[in-house]
């Protein structure tokens, strides 16, 4: 699904796509695999988290709405810096990269590793996570 469609299914589910605010979390969804992978064309080795760029401020931001404490962008992405919005940027929305059902290749860069975030065009097909918030 593309990003605007997990988000608004989660909201339908009264839940959210995850965010992430720290490194154990982090490393506890980099092993997550999405469900149903009988739908065509989605690629199961990214799944959308909530983080986004899409309120037009140029922070990423989760669509929880909780506040960024945590990011874990690839090196070659911007990590939660303000964009200038007279470039473009080739996506406004995030996708973790999962260590499920994936091995890496020794020549591949640090950039394709489990659990790092990728800036991705929010139209792109992928798994997603949806999570429920409870107030303690």
């Amino acid at each position: 699904m593309t990003w605007h469609d997990s988000n608004q299914f989660c909201r339908s589910k009264n839940s959210s796509l995850i965010s992430i605010h720290d490194q154990k979390t982090n490393n506890l969804f980099a092993v997550f695999s999405p469900l149903d992978k009988s739908i065509p064309f989605v690629n199961y080795n990214y799944y959308w988290i909530g983080m986004n760029t899409l309120s037009g401020n140029g922070l990423y931001e989760w669509s929880d709405g909780t506040k960024t404490e945590f990011t874990n962008f690839a090196p070659d992405t911007i990590d939660g810096k303000v964009i200038n919005k007279d470039v473009y940027q080739p996506g406004k929305c995030v996708t973790m990269r999962s260590a499920v059902f994936r091995s890496i290749p020794i020549d591949q860069g640090v950039s394709d590793i489990a659990g790092l975030w990728h800036i991705s065009d929010c139209g792109d097909q992928n798994g997603f996570i949806c999570a429920k918030h409870f107030e303690i």
